[in-house]
């Protein structure tokens, strides 16, 4: 697993998910800071609910998993990769 960016609220990371019955998939982890406290938790779940009600979509990242990481209890959420980085670096180019 790779760091790929920060921001205020999210690691991001570049992983491989390799499911049994198709090849290696790049996905994007991204891990929210301090999600262990009441307001962080449900602004992840909004977001989730969000991903939820939007469906698939060609302008969208995929939501593909969510986890929680051992160690620290914060959310992880597992997205489809998007190679051309975030969307505040491909505007600001």
């Amino acid at each position: 697993m790779e760091q790929k960016g920060a921001g205020s609220f999210k690691l991001v990371y570049k992983a491989t998910y390799n499911p049994p019955q198709a090849g290696a998939t790049p996905v994007a982890i991204l891990r929210v800071r301090g999600s262990g406290s009441q307001e962080t938790r449900e602004a992840v779940l909004k977001e989730i609910w969000f991903f939820k009600e939007l469906g698939r979509h060609d302008n969208l990242l995929d939501l593909r998993g969510i986890t929680v990481e051992p160690a620290s209890g914060e959310y992880c959420l597992v997205t489809e990769y998007a190679p051309q980085g975030s969307l505040d670096q491909v505007l600001n180019r």
